[in-house]
């Protein structure tokens, strides 16, 4: 499904996922807009809380510049 939506990670090699929430939006077949969430299997409540916050704050803050 993410591969359809061409979603892309930044994945390194050697990266492990260790957890994941997905936000879809769904146009459903009477036409509505739904928000649905869905996330890895055996996360608790609040790894899934904590990852949902972490990435509001990831979406407002631009990204830094890499210095070396």
């Amino acid at each position: 499904m993410l591969d359809a939506l061409d979603i892309r990670t930044g994945l390194n090699d050697g990266d492990l996922v260790a957890d994941a929430v997905v936000i879809l939006r769904i146009v459903t077949t009477e036409g509505r807009s739904d928000v649905r969430t869905t996330w890895s299997a055996g996360m608790d409540w609040v790894t899934r809380r904590g990852l949902i916050e972490v990435a509001r704050d990831a979406d407002r803050i631009p990204p830094q510049e890499e210095t070396e």
